[in-house]
């Protein structure tokens, strides 16, 4: 299943990997709302947390700002993943923009070669 199908199979009303709305500097505010610890990297909770305090965000980035068990965080964790070029479950800005330029889209339908995917503990 994509990115771009529910569990049912129907096409969610959301923007889909590429956006490209969004210019340059606006990345760069997106992604230091993102890294909440100033680090220069987007982990995959940072990335929770803040689509969930943030609807607005999550629109723009395509994904459910009410993140739970099933399929809206499997599609946030999808969505992580596909960017996530290194497999080192840590964003940089340059994986990151990657969304806006379309690149992503490009190797949604490919599989990733490389360590198994990352599971990940529940957020309280």
């Amino acid at each position: 299943m994509s990115l771009r199908e529910t569990s049912t199979g129907a096409a969610p009303p959301r923007k889909v990997f590429g956006a490209k709305d969004v210019d340059a500097r606006q990345r760069r505010a997106i992604f230091t709302q993102v890294d909440k610890n100033g680090d220069g990297l987007i982990n995959i909770r940072e990335l929770i947390v803040a689509v969930r305090g943030d609807p607005k965000l999550a629109e723009t980035l395509g994904l459910p700002s009410v993140v739970r068990e099933g399929d809206s965080r499997n599609e946030l964790e999808l969505f992580f993943q596909n960017l996530d070029t290194d497999a080192d479950r840590r964003l940089t800005f340059d994986e990151f923009s990657r969304f806006f330029s379309g690149d992503a889209a490009k190797e949604e339908a490919q599989p990733k070669v490389g360590p198994e995917p990352y599971t990940l503990s529940p957020i309280p």
